[in-house]
């Protein structure tokens, strides 16, 4: 089982230092050219693609890459096409929800720290870029990750592409954002493409879904709109009692680095999920999983301590002018340290079908995370806040998985 984790991981990594690199480094260097209120709202622009996939398609993505795990045969055909539909449905409501309604909030929220100019690309950024989150995910559940990692690598080289070339056009952020957008989209393309490759023959008539499946993609939901978009609500949060431009485009950037150190993990988790799920090596998975949640937090944490003590370097390494505050970039670190635990022990909660409760652990990680943040005050009181949530998610699914599975 680990080596087929390791192999799943590393095709998946190499999508990833790619497609989550790339992006990532245009947005550092598009840190030096703009002014604190433009990268502030290029990185908000940026990160409402995940905001809008854990809205509109990620717990779909979730439980479909565990139900196509879990069922061979010509069946998945009709069910990875089924979620596609559901996904496209979703995400397209929301795109209009918020075209609706979205700038008049964003210029409530945010106020002078947010350039509205950023409101329209960001929308098609999420839109096209949240169903290509969907379809990697099915590509995972059907067993194709080499093309889920190219998918991933194509991507995000698509993403800093369009960035780059934008600015380099239009020497605006309006110019960069569309250019982000066109690139989401042509990734949405490629990822529609794969897909039908990946696809199983045509079959007989599929089975109806079953009776729970929409309580939990439902349960799923709770889970991502508790987590992504608390982003949102601190960066909303940081903005308030007068608080300079700088405050907003520091957070942003420690959120640029923090969700950098995350993708790795993430992909991880990925590449476990469908071994958790299926039913032949689902017991064993499981059992081989809990010593390497612990070894990878304190793992993690040793890291973090040792950046953390000195953490000059990495901020003069970036080079963004809006990083000054130090304790914020060690708290960061330490909530980051997690990140792989956490994966390992939420895809375990997945593989389990334990929706339920991992939705109520999201909605009180969120609750703590920012009435801890908001109570402490400032940037580095939010990573604080953050670090301290995680802290106590981590303890909780311990002791909610300390159960050994059931026999497969």
């Amino acid at each position: 089982m680990l080596r087929e984790l390791m192999s799943r991981s590393a095709w998946l990594t190499a999508g990833s230092v790619v497609g989550r690199l790339a992006p990532y480094a245009v947005l550092i260097a598009l840190g030096r050219r703009l002014d604190a209120v433009g990268f502030a709202s290029l990185s908000i622009a940026f990160a409402w693609a995940s905001v809008a996939a854990s809205l509109a398609t990620a717990a779909l993505g979730t439980v479909s890459t565990q139900r196509l795990a879990a069922d061979a045969g010509p069946a998945r055909r009709m069910l990875a096409l089924r979620a596609l539909r559901h996904g496209a449905a979703w995400a397209g409501l929301l795109t209009l929800v918020v075209a609706a309604l979205g700038a008049p909030a964003a210029g409530r929220a945010f106020g002078h720290h947010l350039d509205l100019a950023a409101f329209w690309p960001a929308l098609v950024h999420g839109l096209a870029w949240s169903l290509t989150l969907l379809v990697g995910a099915m590509l995972n559940g059907l067993h194709a990750v080499r093309r889920s990692a190219l998918l991933q690598g194509a991507g995000g080289l698509g993403q800093a592409l369009g960035m780059g070339a934008g600015f380099a056009v239009g020497h605006d952020l309006a110019a960069s954002l569309w250019g982000l957008a066109l690139g989401s989209a042509a990734a949405l393309a490629l990822g529609l493409a794969l897909l039908h490759r990946a696809l199983p023959a045509p079959g007989p008539a599929p089975l109806p879904a079953p009776a729970h499946a929409g309580l939990d993609v439902f349960w799923n939901t709770i889970a991502n709109a508790t987590v992504t978009p608390v982003a949102f609500a601190a960066a909303a949060l940081i903005t308030r009692h007068g608080a300079p431009p700088g405050d907003l485009a520091q957070y942003q950037a420690l959120e640029q680095i923090h969700q950098l150190l995350l993708y790795l993990p993430g992909l991880v988790g990925q590449a476990l999920l469908p071994l958790l799920a299926a039913h032949d090596r689902r017991a064993q998975a499981q059992r081989t999983l809990r010593p390497w949640v612990y070894r990878s937090a304190a793992a993690g944490l040793v890291v973090a301590a040792l950046i953390g003590w000195q953490p000059q370097w990495l901020l003069n390494a970036i080079g963004n002018p809006a990083l000054t505050d130090l304790w914020a970039t060690r708290w960061m670190l330490c909530n980051a340290s997690l990140a792989l635990s956490l994966s390992l022990l939420h895809n375990d909660l997945m593989a389990r079908r334990l929706y339920a409760p991992a939705a109520l652990l999201s909605l009180s990680w969120a609750l703590v995370f920012l009435g801890l943040g908001s109570t402490l005050g400032g940037v580095a009181g939010m990573q604080a806040g953050r670090f301290v949530a995680s802290l106590l998610l981590f303890a909780a699914v311990c002791a909610i998985t300390s159960r050994p599975p059931p026999s497969a």
